[in-house]
Protein backbone atom coordinates (compact mmCIF):
# COMPACT_ATOMS: atom_id res chain seq x y z
CA UNK A 1 0.00 0.00 0.00
CA UNK A 2 1.57 2.98 -0.77
CA UNK A 3 2.03 6.30 1.81
CA UNK A 4 -1.29 8.30 0.15
CA UNK A 5 -3.62 5.34 0.56
CA UNK A 6 -2.64 4.20 3.73
CA UNK A 7 -3.14 7.87 5.50
CA UNK A 8 -6.47 7.77 3.67
CA UNK A 9 -6.75 4.56 5.82
CA UNK A 10 -5.77 5.29 8.66
CA UNK A 11 -7.91 8.65 8.51
CA UNK A 12 -11.09 6.82 8.06
CA UNK A 13 -9.75 4.36 10.54
CA UNK A 14 -9.53 7.17 13.23
CA UNK A 15 -12.66 8.95 12.47
CA UNK A 16 -14.47 5.30 12.62
CA UNK A 17 -13.12 4.74 15.78
CA UNK A 18 -15.72 2.83 18.33
CA UNK A 19 -16.12 4.46 21.49
CA UNK A 20 -15.78 2.24 24.50
CA UNK A 21 -17.82 1.70 27.28
CA UNK A 22 -15.95 4.13 29.50
CA UNK A 23 -16.31 7.11 27.77
CA UNK A 24 -15.21 10.32 29.00
CA UNK A 25 -17.24 10.80 32.49
CA UNK A 26 -18.72 14.40 33.10
CA UNK A 27 -16.88 16.57 35.55
CA UNK A 28 -13.62 13.96 36.11
CA UNK A 29 -10.60 15.12 35.95
CA UNK A 30 -8.38 12.36 34.05
CA UNK A 31 -4.27 11.82 35.22
CA UNK A 32 -2.17 12.12 32.56
CA UNK A 33 1.24 9.93 33.41
CA UNK A 34 4.04 10.95 31.27
CA UNK A 35 7.50 9.53 31.31
CA UNK A 36 10.22 10.61 29.78
CA UNK A 37 14.05 10.58 28.96
CA UNK A 38 15.90 13.31 30.47
CA UNK A 39 18.89 14.70 33.22
CA UNK A 40 21.07 11.77 32.59
CA UNK A 41 20.53 12.37 28.58
CA UNK A 42 19.14 15.60 28.51
CA UNK A 43 17.94 14.16 25.19
CA UNK A 44 14.23 14.81 25.60
CA UNK A 45 14.46 17.86 27.53
CA UNK A 46 17.36 19.76 26.41
CA UNK A 47 16.22 22.65 29.04
CA UNK A 48 16.19 19.96 31.96
CA UNK A 49 19.19 20.13 34.15
CA UNK A 50 18.46 17.68 36.93
CA UNK A 51 16.85 14.62 37.45
CA UNK A 52 12.57 15.28 38.79
CA UNK A 53 9.58 13.51 39.28
CA UNK A 54 6.77 15.61 39.86
CA UNK A 55 3.23 15.13 40.36
CA UNK A 56 -0.33 17.64 40.01
CA UNK A 57 -1.75 20.16 38.32
CA UNK A 58 1.33 22.05 37.15
CA UNK A 59 4.03 20.96 34.78
CA UNK A 60 7.16 22.49 35.40
CA UNK A 61 8.01 25.71 32.78
CA UNK A 62 11.25 23.68 31.89
CA UNK A 63 9.42 20.98 30.33
CA UNK A 64 6.88 23.05 28.58
CA UNK A 65 9.84 24.75 26.96
CA UNK A 66 10.91 21.37 26.12
CA UNK A 67 8.74 19.06 23.28
CA UNK A 68 6.49 18.18 25.92
CA UNK A 69 4.73 22.28 25.38
CA UNK A 70 3.74 21.02 22.19
CA UNK A 71 1.87 18.28 23.26
CA UNK A 72 -0.10 20.41 26.22
CA UNK A 73 -0.58 22.94 23.38
CA UNK A 74 -2.53 20.51 21.86
CA UNK A 75 -3.99 19.39 24.31
CA UNK A 76 -5.30 22.91 25.13
CA UNK A 77 -6.68 23.29 21.77
CA UNK A 78 -8.78 20.28 22.23
CA UNK A 79 -10.31 21.44 25.46
CA UNK A 80 -8.40 19.62 27.98
CA UNK A 81 -6.75 22.56 30.62
CA UNK A 82 -4.39 21.66 32.84
CA UNK A 83 -5.61 21.49 36.30
CA UNK A 84 -9.42 21.56 35.25
CA UNK A 85 -10.31 18.35 33.75
CA UNK A 86 -6.74 16.59 33.40
CA UNK A 87 -3.58 16.69 35.38
CA UNK A 88 -0.05 15.51 34.52
CA UNK A 89 2.03 12.95 36.77
CA UNK A 90 5.33 13.57 34.95
CA UNK A 91 8.44 11.80 35.57
CA UNK A 92 11.49 12.46 33.91
CA UNK A 93 15.20 10.62 34.81
CA UNK A 94 17.74 8.92 33.08
CA UNK A 95 17.08 5.03 31.64
CA UNK A 96 18.12 3.65 35.26
CA UNK A 97 15.17 4.74 36.32
CA UNK A 98 12.58 4.12 34.04
CA UNK A 99 11.36 1.08 34.92
CA UNK A 100 10.06 2.19 38.39
CA UNK A 101 8.78 5.38 37.26
CA UNK A 102 6.77 2.83 35.09
CA UNK A 103 5.57 1.37 38.11
CA UNK A 104 5.16 4.01 39.96
CA UNK A 105 2.14 5.89 37.28
CA UNK A 106 0.75 2.52 37.08
CA UNK A 107 0.41 2.55 41.30
CA UNK A 108 -1.03 5.95 41.19
CA UNK A 109 -3.09 4.97 38.24
CA UNK A 110 -2.72 6.59 35.83
CA UNK A 111 -5.56 7.14 32.85
CA UNK A 112 -3.08 6.99 30.22
CA UNK A 113 0.57 6.61 29.80
CA UNK A 114 2.42 8.80 27.35
CA UNK A 115 5.98 8.69 26.17
CA UNK A 116 8.63 9.45 23.41
CA UNK A 117 9.69 6.33 22.19
CA UNK A 118 9.14 2.56 21.18
CA UNK A 119 11.85 2.09 23.22
CA UNK A 120 10.21 3.55 26.89
CA UNK A 121 6.78 2.58 25.73
CA UNK A 122 8.52 -1.37 25.87
CA UNK A 123 9.53 -0.31 29.38
CA UNK A 124 5.57 0.81 30.22
CA UNK A 125 4.54 -2.20 28.44
CA UNK A 126 5.60 -4.40 30.85
CA UNK A 127 4.12 -2.84 33.82
CA UNK A 128 0.84 -2.44 32.22
CA UNK A 129 -1.09 -3.74 29.27
CA UNK A 130 -4.75 -2.17 30.52
CA UNK A 131 -3.67 1.44 30.55
CA UNK A 132 -3.62 3.02 27.27
CA UNK A 133 -0.02 3.76 26.04
CA UNK A 134 0.60 6.50 23.44
CA UNK A 135 4.12 6.66 21.45
CA UNK A 136 4.74 10.26 20.35
CA UNK A 137 7.34 9.68 18.20
CA UNK A 138 8.37 6.42 17.97
CA UNK A 139 11.30 5.10 15.15
CA UNK A 140 9.68 2.04 14.57
CA UNK A 141 6.59 0.56 16.49
CA UNK A 142 5.84 -1.92 13.72
CA UNK A 143 7.88 -5.21 14.15
CA UNK A 144 8.82 -4.27 17.75
CA UNK A 145 6.08 -6.68 19.36
CA UNK A 146 3.98 -3.11 21.17
CA UNK A 147 1.65 -3.31 18.01
CA UNK A 148 0.24 -6.15 15.78
CA UNK A 149 0.20 -3.98 12.44
CA UNK A 150 0.02 -0.08 11.99
CA UNK A 151 -3.48 -0.51 10.88
CA UNK A 152 -4.93 -2.44 13.40
CA UNK A 153 -2.32 -1.74 16.90
CA UNK A 154 -4.95 -4.29 18.66
CA UNK A 155 -3.34 -4.04 22.45
CA UNK A 156 -2.98 -1.16 24.42
CA UNK A 157 -0.21 0.95 22.73
CA UNK A 158 -0.50 3.56 20.00
CA UNK A 159 0.65 6.60 18.29
CA UNK A 160 3.21 8.17 15.73
CA UNK A 161 5.93 5.93 13.97
CA UNK A 162 8.24 8.37 12.12
CA UNK A 163 10.98 5.94 10.31
CA UNK A 164 11.08 7.27 7.24
CA UNK A 165 14.42 5.83 5.69
CA UNK A 166 13.29 7.12 1.62
CA UNK A 167 14.17 10.32 2.95
CA UNK A 168 18.29 9.30 3.11
CA UNK A 169 17.84 9.60 -0.57
CA UNK A 170 16.53 12.98 -0.17
CA UNK A 171 19.20 14.21 2.35
CA UNK A 172 21.69 13.04 -0.06
CA UNK A 173 20.10 15.13 -2.83
CA UNK A 174 20.40 18.58 -0.55
CA UNK A 175 24.07 17.81 -0.03
CA UNK A 176 24.35 17.41 -3.50
CA UNK A 177 22.23 21.05 -4.29
CA UNK A 178 24.53 22.45 -1.75
CA UNK A 179 27.70 21.71 -3.12
CA UNK A 180 26.33 20.80 -7.03
CA UNK A 181 30.25 21.38 -8.25
CA UNK A 182 32.22 19.68 -5.78
CA UNK A 183 30.58 16.68 -3.85
CA UNK A 184 31.92 13.23 -5.09
CA UNK A 185 32.28 11.95 -1.13
CA UNK A 186 30.24 12.11 2.19
CA UNK A 187 30.60 10.64 5.34
CA UNK A 188 27.70 8.64 7.11
CA UNK A 189 28.18 8.17 10.85
CA UNK A 190 25.49 6.27 12.67
CA UNK A 191 26.13 4.54 16.22
CA UNK A 192 27.16 1.07 16.25
CA UNK A 193 25.24 -0.33 19.48
CA UNK A 194 23.22 -3.65 20.56
CA UNK A 195 19.61 -3.33 19.49
CA UNK A 196 16.47 -5.15 18.92
CA UNK A 197 15.97 -7.31 15.74
CA UNK A 198 13.52 -4.80 14.89
CA UNK A 199 15.79 -1.86 15.48
CA UNK A 200 18.73 -3.97 13.44
CA UNK A 201 16.36 -4.42 10.59
CA UNK A 202 15.17 -0.66 10.55
CA UNK A 203 19.31 0.25 9.83
CA UNK A 204 19.53 -2.20 7.60
CA UNK A 205 16.93 -0.25 5.27
CA UNK A 206 18.44 2.80 6.45
CA UNK A 207 22.27 1.54 4.98
CA UNK A 208 20.12 -0.05 1.70
CA UNK A 209 18.70 3.69 1.25
CA UNK A 210 21.78 5.36 1.60
CA UNK A 211 23.44 2.77 -0.89
CA UNK A 212 20.79 3.05 -3.63
CA UNK A 213 20.60 7.11 -3.37
CA UNK A 214 24.82 7.37 -3.42
CA UNK A 215 24.59 4.49 -6.53
CA UNK A 216 22.06 7.13 -8.51
CA UNK A 217 24.06 10.44 -7.67
CA UNK A 218 27.14 8.76 -7.98
CA UNK A 219 28.58 9.86 -4.42
CA UNK A 220 31.31 7.67 -2.86
CA UNK A 221 30.25 6.81 1.06
CA UNK A 222 32.33 6.71 4.01
CA UNK A 223 30.85 4.78 6.59
CA UNK A 224 32.22 5.35 10.15
CA UNK A 225 30.29 4.00 13.50
CA UNK A 226 30.41 5.30 16.93
CA UNK A 227 29.83 3.61 20.07
CA UNK A 228 30.84 6.07 23.06
CA UNK A 229 30.57 10.11 22.74
CA UNK A 230 34.96 9.91 23.40
CA UNK A 231 34.83 8.75 19.75
CA UNK A 232 33.57 11.37 18.35
CA UNK A 233 36.83 13.07 17.77
CA UNK A 234 38.42 9.95 16.25
CA UNK A 235 35.85 9.21 14.01
CA UNK A 236 36.05 12.88 12.18
CA UNK A 237 39.16 12.62 12.09
CA UNK A 238 38.85 9.19 10.08
CA UNK A 239 36.42 10.86 8.20
CA UNK A 240 38.77 13.46 7.08
CA UNK A 241 41.29 10.85 6.29
CA UNK A 242 38.86 9.09 4.18
CA UNK A 243 38.53 12.48 1.99
CA UNK A 244 34.90 12.70 3.35
CA UNK A 245 33.56 16.26 1.83
CA UNK A 246 30.35 16.45 3.68
CA UNK A 247 28.37 14.62 6.52
CA UNK A 248 24.69 12.69 6.48
CA UNK A 249 24.06 11.78 10.19
CA UNK A 250 21.76 9.10 11.26
CA UNK A 251 19.61 10.14 14.07
CA UNK A 252 19.34 8.21 17.34
CA UNK A 253 18.38 9.46 20.84
CA UNK A 254 22.29 9.30 21.20
CA UNK A 255 23.13 11.37 18.61
CA UNK A 256 20.49 13.73 19.52
CA UNK A 257 22.28 14.28 22.91
CA UNK A 258 25.26 14.83 21.48
CA UNK A 259 24.01 17.25 18.56
CA UNK A 260 25.92 20.58 19.81
CA UNK A 261 29.41 17.98 19.57
CA UNK A 262 28.50 16.88 16.17
CA UNK A 263 27.70 20.90 14.35
CA UNK A 264 30.85 21.66 16.15
CA UNK A 265 32.84 19.06 15.10
CA UNK A 266 31.58 18.72 11.51
CA UNK A 267 32.39 22.96 11.39
CA UNK A 268 36.11 22.19 12.75
CA UNK A 269 37.03 19.56 10.13
CA UNK A 270 34.86 21.72 7.50
CA UNK A 271 32.21 18.92 6.54
CA UNK A 272 28.60 20.62 5.58
CA UNK A 273 26.07 18.58 7.47
CA UNK A 274 22.91 17.52 7.34
CA UNK A 275 20.73 15.71 9.87
CA UNK A 276 17.11 14.71 10.88
CA UNK A 277 15.59 17.33 12.36
CA UNK A 278 16.17 20.89 12.74
CA UNK A 279 17.44 20.60 16.71
CA UNK A 280 20.59 19.80 15.07
CA UNK A 281 20.54 23.26 12.66
CA UNK A 282 19.53 24.96 15.76
CA UNK A 283 22.83 23.51 17.55
CA UNK A 284 24.92 25.12 14.49
CA UNK A 285 24.54 21.79 12.16
CA UNK A 286 24.59 23.06 8.15
CA UNK A 287 21.04 21.84 7.41
CA UNK A 288 18.30 19.26 8.49
CA UNK A 289 15.23 17.80 6.35
CA UNK A 290 12.38 15.42 8.34
CA UNK A 291 10.06 15.30 10.03
CA UNK A 292 8.25 18.41 11.68
CA UNK A 293 8.66 17.33 15.26
CA UNK A 294 6.00 19.93 16.74
CA UNK A 295 3.36 19.36 14.67
CA UNK A 296 3.82 15.11 15.21
CA UNK A 297 4.02 16.24 19.06
CA UNK A 298 0.29 17.86 18.57
CA UNK A 299 -0.98 14.65 16.70
CA UNK A 300 0.04 13.23 20.06
CA UNK A 301 -2.47 15.42 21.71
CA UNK A 302 -5.67 14.02 19.04
CA UNK A 303 -4.96 10.29 20.33
CA UNK A 304 -4.94 11.31 23.77
CA UNK A 305 -7.99 13.62 23.22
CA UNK A 306 -9.86 10.23 21.51
CA UNK A 307 -8.97 7.73 24.17
CA UNK A 308 -9.66 10.04 27.31
CA UNK A 309 -12.80 10.25 25.35
CA UNK A 310 -13.32 6.38 24.46
CA UNK A 311 -11.59 5.57 21.92
CA UNK A 312 -9.36 2.30 22.62
CA UNK A 313 -5.52 2.07 21.52
CA UNK A 314 -6.25 -1.33 20.01
CA UNK A 315 -8.56 0.67 17.41
CA UNK A 316 -6.11 3.47 16.92
CA UNK A 317 -4.09 2.59 13.39
CA UNK A 318 -0.32 3.99 13.87
CA UNK A 319 -0.38 7.74 11.83
CA UNK A 320 3.24 8.54 9.98
CA UNK A 321 4.37 11.61 8.82
CA UNK A 322 3.23 13.39 5.99
CA UNK A 323 4.46 16.67 6.29
CA UNK A 324 8.30 17.33 5.84
CA UNK A 325 10.82 20.63 6.48
CA UNK A 326 13.75 21.90 4.56
CA UNK A 327 15.97 23.97 7.50
CA UNK A 328 19.46 25.46 6.29
CA UNK A 329 21.60 27.47 8.95
CA UNK A 330 23.31 30.11 7.22
CA UNK A 331 25.84 31.03 9.65
CA UNK A 332 27.18 27.95 9.20
CA UNK A 333 27.06 27.66 5.43
CA UNK A 334 29.07 31.26 5.75
CA UNK A 335 31.48 29.61 8.59
CA UNK A 336 32.10 26.99 6.09
CA UNK A 337 32.60 29.13 3.22
CA UNK A 338 29.48 28.05 1.55
CA UNK A 339 27.34 29.91 -0.86
CA UNK A 340 23.94 28.45 -0.86
CA UNK A 341 22.28 28.05 -4.75
CA UNK A 342 19.45 30.70 -4.38
CA UNK A 343 17.12 27.16 -5.63
CA UNK A 344 18.33 25.75 -2.48
CA UNK A 345 17.34 28.74 -0.43
CA UNK A 346 14.00 28.93 -2.08
CA UNK A 347 13.23 25.43 -1.39
CA UNK A 348 13.80 25.60 2.81
CA UNK A 349 11.24 25.70 5.10
CA UNK A 350 13.03 28.22 7.82
CA UNK A 351 16.40 29.62 7.13
CA UNK A 352 18.65 30.00 10.94
CA UNK A 353 20.46 33.28 10.43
Amino acid sequence: MDRRAFISTLAGGLLAAPLAAEAQQPGKVYRIGSLFVGASTNATFPETTSSSVTSGARVPEGVLKGPFGSVVDGLKDLGWIEGHNITFELRIGGPERLADFAADLVRVPADIIVVPSAGVATIVRRATTTIPIVVLAAGVLEGSGLVASLTKPGGNVTGMQIFSPELIGKRLQLLRAALPTTLARVGVLSEDVAATPELVQARKKYREETDTAGRALRLELAYVTVRLAEEFDTRFTELVARRAQALLVYGTPFMFENRTRLAALALLHRLPSIFEQRAYVDAGGFMSYGVDVAQILRRGAVFIDKILKGARPADLPIEQPTKFELVINLKTAKALGLTIPPSLLGRADEVVQ
